[in-house]
């Protein structure tokens, strides 16, 4: 019975022009830009930061339709990713390095990637993607704002509002790694002063290991250029 539901369900969306797509290597980024609103055919779109899923993200938007280009500050990363068009990747360090490919991008995106900046890269970064995006155009960005632990090391159950009791600030990612959270007011507001409106944001919460007594806190945020 459960698929039959699930079976007229596709076929009213394909009826409506709207099928969802059933694969997806980042679900929440672009269920993300989804509620948005931001397209994708047939739009100029940069990915700062793409190699360290190889590009997958940038593959899916190309998939969609976008004329993607990509940036990474590992220069084997850039070169190591076949499907994507070697004129349209290249090194960069963003934050220290101006954006290349002469902007006009409608859509600027990335992903675990400004949480290493410092503050003054990432002002310089936050100007330069207003510089190379279309009036109109969006830039969202994802990152860290804080890692949560329990000492209880509670054991698997249904999840309640009282699931996070207990529960207290920590680090979870491995000694030596130059991460560092983020506040979400004070990304809205450097981005603020250097233009972009803000308008849309998304919480992630998952728990990592296995033991469910670690959980990272995730944050998207979506800018938009008058």
């Amino acid at each position: 019975m459960g698929q039959d539901v699930y079976e007229k369900f596709l076929a009213a969306k394909a009826k409506a022009g709207t099928t969802p797509v059933l694969h997806c290597p980042n679900v929440s980024l672009f269920r993300f830009l989804g509620h948005l609103g931001v397209p994708l055919a047939g739009q100029r779109v940069l990915e700062v930061g793409f190699g360290g899923n190889h590009g997958a993200d940038l593959i899916e938007a190309q998939r969609r339709g976008a004329d993607a280009y990509g940036v990474d500050l590992v220069a084997s990363l850039v070169t190591g990713v076949p499907d994507l068009d070697p004129a349209k990747v290249a090194v960069c360090k963003a934050g220290v390095d101006p954006l290349p490919f002469g902007g006009g991008f409608d859509l600027i995106f990335s992903r675990d990637t400004v949480y290493y900046m410092t503050d003054d890269e990432l002002r310089f970064f936050f100007a330069d993607c207003f510089a190379a995006l279309r009036e109109g155009g969006a830039l969202v960005f994802q990152f860290i704002e804080g890692d949560l632990e329990s000492d209880a090391h509670p054991v698997e159950e249904d999840f309640t509002l009282n699931s996070l009791e207990g529960f207290h600030l920590s680090q979870i990612y491995e000694p030596g790694n130059p991460v560092r959270f983020l506040k979400p007011r004070d990304m809205i507001a450097q981005c603020a002063k250097t233009g972009f409106q803000h308008n849309g944001s998304k919480r992630l919460i998952q728990s990592y290991g296995t033991t469910g007594d670690k959980y990272r806190v995730d944050k998207y945020l979506s800018f938009a250029k008058p």
